[in-house]
């Protein structure tokens, strides 16, 4: 156990003046981290513990994923960045050693890891694997912000794999994807996978995994079924409104207006009318070119630059007026002297724009793109706020801290720097790269961004700290609260060796719960700016961050006393959590219940309705069918009562599979006497229940758990509904539903029996050691 009184906690009432960012502010009032320069962060002892959380989770999930640890220098030869053509990149250190040598400090690794591929890989039998790692890196950042967010110094996770082939690189991206979705999902963030230019690192394709949150440097295009870094977004612009179309341009005077507000308003259109001239310079050649888009776009550099496969730059004054022969702010497309490239968007309608006439306070409207000029065409634009996403729905702009990325690098590394491998044919072939990399500090900081409060931080439970503080209160002397501390650490002790319900029912390892904030003394407030995880109950502030902090991390372990209300009073029983289905022996046996209830009327319709319809001419007797309908469509109906009364019981996760069984059965039996529907068809559905009813019948003998899974819980419903359908109708929607519930229901019972096995076979293993 740590003392806070021996613990270096420097905890600040104000933040810096400078601080704009949530987790800056309060990283730094917290004790968490400090500043030593621009860009440069000391991690203190309970900062360094969230980190060394976050790569705990990290280095978890890469070893599940196959990967491999290692360690690579800080400090390389500026040779192997000269081979890659990144020696040049505007924010890498470079440094002489006293012999002269030039080095620098690696921003990445994929340098030094290729350097490595290429002298220890020399067989296809050497291929594939996945290296990472833990290492310090260092970026000549200009503008250093946001704390931790943006650094000169930072440590970070980088995994480099090794593939044969491009088949092979799809393998190991997708596996470290996925291993991406596990780190953020365990670290309690609320992230979007994107997908993201390939930028500085080159390659194929790359994705980015995106936490929102205000503080967010980035911008994310998000739509149902579409997320998109916006430097990469691409969607469907709103509807444009231009202008009445001109059989040839004609000049309106626009004295004094540059802008495309001033312009629209003056000429009495819609700034979707105009076009937006923006005079651009090669960085290469100080080659001009002009861009054109919509009035209401915005010019995306990052998609120009892919469009071209050059870098562009704003012209200067001067350069608009020599090179394109125009004033500034009147430039247009017609009659320039240089090359044209418009925007996609600019295709749909190509008729009655307005646009700058190249001459003083003039402008032209009726201008026809194809008629009036002829440009090239790309998707420069960025993308706004309710456009349409290739999926159909609405684009949404949220900003966004970028806490991992994955590239397909191809063999942009392994050609530059040798890394070949033989193939079975003996014909030397590159090595297909991948690069992978982790912010373990941006997972910190984006939990503080995304969760905290006004009261502080609130930390995911799997990064936090300290998982528990406990606090004496009052005055009493130093020895006396040293006393009550141990008393709690043993409390704690023991209520490991105990269960949830009894940890409940004795109210131990609980936290001293203070309902009005005003009466905090200042150690409360001293370990609440730390941030340990809040318990679930405690009032909320901000209900919409609790709202998402619940729903990914499922609140805190450890909560404060709940008051005990209505129905779980009666019950007896505490609804913090709600069992599942599958922890029945948990709970009371308990026969006569409200959700019971439910379930003995369910169960009390089948055999009426068995009846009614067997004694009918062809078994669609409208009684029985409506009977039918209602003990279906109130399957779900008991266990929604157990969770709002909190009545849940062992006797109830038996009869409501069992009713489920009997209903079917039922049905299944008047269906195949009547020849509603192929016998075989329902010999087969008849079969599958009586297996579920021996399987449940064996469990409980031999005293193992099936476990409920959602293929079983969706295979119902098709189940049913067809056979309510069989007695309804002749249509062969019905065979076709029970024939998907069917196929649903085998499968589950498949998983059934999988989950089963291990328990037996563990049960033989303990009875053959005894």
């Amino acid at each position: 156990m740590t003392r806070l009184s021996t613990y270096l906690l420097p905890t600040v009432k104000q933040p810096p003046a400078d601080a704009e960012a949530v987790s800056h502010k309060l990283m730094v009032r917290a004790g968490l981290i400090r500043q030593m320069g621009a860009g440069l962060w000391t991690y203190l002892p309970a900062g360094w513990r969230v980190q060394r959380k976050v790569e705990a989770i990290i280095r978890e999930e890469m070893d599940a994923a196959g990967a491999q640890e290692t360690l690579m220098p800080l400090i390389q030869p500026i040779e192997l960045w000269r081979q890659t053509g990144r020696d040049g990149i505007g924010e890498l250190f470079r440094l002489e050693d006293r012999k002269g040598s030039p080095l620098v400090l690696a921003m990445t690794h994929e340098e030094a890891m290729t350097f490595h591929a290429s002298r220890e890989v020399r067989s296809y039998r050497d291929l594939p694997f996945t290296l990472y790692q833990f290492q310090t890196k260092g970026r000549d950042e200009p503008r250093p912000r946001a704390g931790v967010l943006r650094t000169r110094e930072f440590i970070m996770k980088d995994a480099y794999s090794f593939d044969r082939d491009e088949e092979g690189l799809a393998i190991s991206y997708q596996a470290q994807a996925e291993a991406y979705k596990r780190i953020f999902d365990r670290a309690g963030l609320e992230w979007y996978m994107v997908e993201s230019d390939v930028g500085m690192m080159g390659g194929s394709g790359a994705h980015e995994f995106m936490a929102p949150c205000d503080a967010g440097e980035n911008e994310v295009a998000l739509a149902p079924g579409y997320a998109a870094n916006v430097e990469v977004a691409s969607a469907q612009p709103k509807e444009p409104r231009p202008g009445p179309e001109l059989p040839s341009p004609e000049e309106v005077s626009t004295p004094g207006a540059t802008s495309i507000e001033d312009v629209a308003k003056l000429i009495g259109v819609h700034e979707s009318a105009l076009l937006k001239a923006m005079p651009m310079i090669r960085e290469s050649d100080d080659e001009p070119l002009l861009v054109v888009l919509r009035g209401d776009h915005r010019l995306n550099e990052i998609k120009l630059q892919n469009a071209t496969g050059a870098e562009f730059r704003q012209a200067r004054d001067d350069e608009i007026e020599s090179l394109f022969g125009s004033p500034v702010g009147f430039t247009g497309p017609v009659g320039t002297r240089v090359s044209v490239l418009a925007d996609e968007a600019l295709r749909a309608v190509s008729g009655g724009y307005v646009a700058g006439a190249n001459r003083p306070d003039l402008h032209l409207k009726g201008v026809e793109i194809g008629r009036d000029f002829q440009p090239d065409f790309a998707d420069v634009r960025g993308v706004d706020a309710g456009d349409i996403a290739p999926g159909g729905g609405a684009i949404e702009i949220v900003p966004a801290i970028e806490i991992g990325n994955i590239f397909k690098l191809g063999t942009r590394y392994s050609e530059a720097l040798g890394a070949t491998y033989l193939d079975e044919t003996g014909v030397e072939r590159p090595s297909v790269m991948g690069s992978y990399g982790i912010g373990p500090a941006r997972v910190a900081a984006a939990a503080v961004e995304q969760l905290a409060d006004e009261a502080g931080i609130v930390w995911p439970k799997a990064i936090a700290p300290f998982q528990v503080h406990l606090v004496t209160l009052g005055k009493e002397p130093g020895a006396l609260r040293r006393s009550a501390a141990s008393r709690g650490r043993g409390h704690l002790r023991r209520s490991r060796r105990r269960t949830r319900g009894e940890v409940r029912r004795r109210r131990t390892a609980r936290l001293p719960a203070a309902r009005d904030r005003r009466q905090e003394g200042p150690r409360i407030r001293r370990v609440r700016a730390s941030g340990a995880p809040r318990p679930r109950n405690w009032p909320p502030t901000c209900r919409e961050r609790r709202r998402r902090r619940d729903r990914r991390t499922g609140g805190a372990e450890l909560s404060a006393p709940a008051r005990d209300r209505g129905f779980k009073r009666i019950a007896g029983i505490d609804r913090s959590g709600g069992p599942p289905p599958q922890v029945a022996k948990e709970q009371p046996w308990r026969v006569w219940t409200i959700p019971n209830a439910i379930g003995f009327v369910r169960a009390a319709l089948i055999p009426t309705f068995f009846v009614l319809a067997m004694n009918s001419d062809d078994g669609r007797e409208t009684t029985a069918t409506i009977l039918i309908g209602i003990a279906g469509a109130t399957d779900y109906l008991d266990g929604l009562a157990a969770r709002l009364t909190g009545q849940f019981s062992r006797f109830g996760t038996l009869l409501d599979p069992l009713v489920d069984r009997l209903l079917i059965i039922a049905t299944a039996i008047v269906i195949f006497h009547f020849d509603l529907l192929p016998d075989y068809l329902m010999v087969l559905v008849l079969a599958r229940e009586v297996l579920m009813m021996l399987l449940a019948a064996a469990a409980l003998a031999l005293g193992l758990q099936i476990h409920v899974n959602w293929i079983g819980r969706l295979a119902v419903w098709p189940l049913m509904l067809g056979g309510f359908l069989a007695l309804c109708t002749d249509a062969w929607i019905a065979g076709a539903l029970v024939w998907v519930g069917m196929v649903g229901s085998y499968a589950a019972t498949f998983l059934y029996v999988q989950t089963m096995l291990p328990q037996l076979r563990s049960r033989s293993s303990q009875n053959l050691n005894q």
